[in-house]
């Protein structure tokens, strides 16, 4: 992924599959989908990477239904953390992962995408994509 992201101008990669975690006693709202895009959106914040670049990633559910949401997954972008933190606070991101409620923390800034179950389950959806100089 870091090769094919590594060049000076735009980029897209794509990839399918289906990630597993533990849930704890209590989980939250969401599910796969929301649960990676969270995690990425604290991950891109700390990166090195140029202010005028944007990373753009996106997560659906092929059938659907992302975990215990009502959207198909969703979308994070390399500025998400930061306008999280301020418009939720600064613990908004760790509470969200550690409680597994990041269905409801996306929903909450607006980067969920409206599905509604398709009945068919292919396998999760994701992209990665390098917008350089639209940041």
């Amino acid at each position: 992924t870091e090769a094919a992201l590594a060049g000076d101008g735009p980029a897209a990669i794509a990839w399918t599959g289906e990630f597993t975690h533990d849930l704890p006693a209590r989980a939250g709202v969401g599910g796969r989908c929301s649960a990676f895009l969270a995690a990425m959106a604290q991950r891109l914040c700390g990166a090195e990477r140029d202010d005028r670049e944007r990373l753009l990633l996106l997560a659906i559910a092929s059938d659907g239904d992302d975990g215990t949401t009502a959207t198909s997954g969703g979308f994070v972008d390399s500025h998400t953390f930061d306008q999280g933190r301020s418009l939720l606070g600064v613990e908004a991101f760790d509470e969200a992962i550690r409680n597994q409620d990041s269905g409801r923390l996306l929903q909450r800034l607006g980067t969920t995408i409206e599905g509604g179950a398709f009945q068919t389950n292919l396998m999760d959806l994701y992209a990665v994509l390098r917008l350089p100089g639209a940041s």
